[in-house]
Parts: C-alpha cells; sequence; structure tokens
C-alpha cells in the first residue's frame, strides 16, 4: 500500500514565489493579493525580489509603495536541493509607514526569529518591545499606548504567557487579554493536520508521472471563520493546485476566528501543503 504523506506548516507572514531571473517585480493590492501591473487600478505595492549571485542562494527582498517610498526590506535563504524551492528568511527584517517612519524590525537567524522584537506608532513613538530565543518569545514584553502608557506586560517562557497584566489609559490594572489571537482550527494543529490527511487526493496522473512539491495557498478567514478569498500564490501543477483549493475551502467554518484587542478580525495566513509520497 502506497503512503501519501500531506505536512503542512502555518506561516503568519507571506511567501513569495520565486523565479529564475536575477530581478522580479510583482504588484499587489492593498490586501497582498496580486495584481497584473503597475497601472492596476488596485495596485498598491511593488516587490522587487534580487538575487546578488548565479547561484542564487540568496534573495534580496524590497516593497514600496506604488507611490515610491520604501515599506519593507528583508531576504532569505534559498534552497532548490529538492524537487521544490523553499525559502528561509534570515538577517534584519525591517518595515516603514508611508511616512518614512519605522514601523517594525526584527531579525531571523536562519528561518528563527532571534533578539528583540520592536515597533513603533507612525509619529514614532514606542508601541511594542518584545525579545525573541531561537523563534520562541522570552522574558519580558509590553505593548503602550500612543501617549506613552504601558498597555499590557507580560512574562514569557518559550511563547508561553506565565504573568499577564493589562492597564487602562489611565494606567489602571484590569483584565488582561493578548493583543492578537491568530484563528485555530477545530483541534488546533493536531486536528487541521488530521483534516488535510483525511481530504486530501493526490491527484491519480500527477502521482504516477511522479509530480510532487509544495503548494502554497493563501486565504482569509473572515469573523465568522469562514474562508475566503483563496488564492494560489506558488504552484506545482493544474491538478495538485486544484485539489489544495478544493481541500482549502473545506475548512470554511471549521476555524476560531482572530482576534485583535479582544475584537473579532478578519486574518489573512499563508498555507503551504507538501505533496509528497513514498
Amino acid at each position: 500500500m502506497r503512503a501519501f504523506i500531506f505536512s503542512f506548516l502555518l506561516c503568519f507572514f507571506h511567501f513569495n514565489i520565486l523565479f529564475a531571473q536575477e530581478t522580479d517585480t510583482t504588484y499587489a493590492d492593498k490586501d497582498w493579493k496580486k495584481v497584473s501591473s503597475k497601472t492596476d487600478s488596485t495596485a498598491f505595492y511593488m516587490t522587487i525580489r534580487h538575487y546578488p549571485d548565479n547561484t542564487k542562494t540568496l534573495q534580496i527582498k524590497k516593497t514600496f509603495f506604488i507611490t515610491g517610498e520604501k515599506q519593507s526590506e528583508s531576504q532569505y535563504q534559498i534552497d532548490t536541493s529538492k524537487d521544490y524551492e523553499l525559502q528561509t528568511p534570515i538577517g534584519l527584517s525591517t518595515c516603514w509607514y508611508k511616512n518614512g517612519q519605522m514601523q517594525q524590525q526584527h531579525n531571523y537567524g536562519t528561518g528563527k526569529q532571534e533578539g528583540p522584537d520592536t515597533h513603533w506608532f507612525e509619529d514614532g513613538r514606542l508601541s511594542h518591545q518584545s525579545y525573541y530565543q531561537n523563534g520562541k518569545k522570552q522574558g519580558e514584553a509590553f505593548d503602550y499606548y500612543p501617549n506613552g502608557n504601558i498597555r499590557r506586560q507580560g512574562k514569557f517562557i518559550d511563547n508561553s504567557l506565565l504573568v499577564g497584566k493589562y492597564y487602562t489609559k489611565s494606567g489602571a490594572d484590569t483584565v488582561y487579554f493578548p493583543h492578537e489571537e491568530q484563528p485555530v482550527f477545530s483541534g488546533g494543529e493536531q486536528g487541521l493536520n488530521k483534516f488535510l490527511v483525511q481530504n486530501m487526493r493526490y491527484p491519480g496522473k500527477d502521482l504516477r508521472k511522479g509530480i510532487r512539491g509544495v503548494v502554497v495557498v493563501q486565504f482569509v478567514v473572515n469573523k465568522e471563520g469562514k474562508v475566503s478569498d483563496w488564492e494560489v500564490v506558488q504552484k506545482v501543477s493544474p491538478a495538485i493546485d486544484a485539489e489544495s483549493v478544493r481541500v482549502v475551502r473545506l475548512m470554511s467554518g471549521r476555524f476560531k476566528p482572530a482576534r485583535v484587542e479582544g475584537k473579532l478580525a478578519s486574518f489573512r495566513f499563508t498555507l503551504p501543503i507538501r505533496f509528497d509520497y513514498n
């Protein structure tokens, strides 16, 4: 009996398609959905991906607002040793507001966040401070109101909150709740993995041809936990891509929706799905 392997990784940042040329330019709307060109009426961002050498093992990505202001800059290691390409964030990653003020900055050590994670308000005042080791939040973390008062204070070990406090704008202690709660599939990661194994079907022709790789689907989980605006941003084959979308659509209504500052919110994230066999 053949065993089909479907593995996944939830990624809450944007997964970028890799191209063969040394420089590649793409455009996106406000929700980061790809659009055809700069002249598209919904174009809001322009992203330039540059490969400094012929081996294309390093990608430097710079994103600009369509009006020319810098929005972000980051870099990735590229692995093409398998049947599909993988990129791993490395080094400093920075985002800016349209007015040129730095919005956030953090560092990656071979794919895992390391060191300070700092955010600012648009006027330059500090909005968040935390620290990461080996991809996990460690030690004290702070969120601030625009007036400089502490909004939220927590102590973490390996991403787990040990102690948390929340304050009103005037500084009074009140009931703690996290800044952001991401969408959670019914049963968590284990539930999602089980759902994929039970529902994914490897297209027969592609299986016989030995076609395999990683499909990357981006989609929105809305305030009701329903899935919408799905898009395949990294393709393997027409049949495998279509199968990935079919199963993502089956996930609709199975998510606990995201919350930002305690309020229900839509959340767009990326789901890579590996089609492989043994």
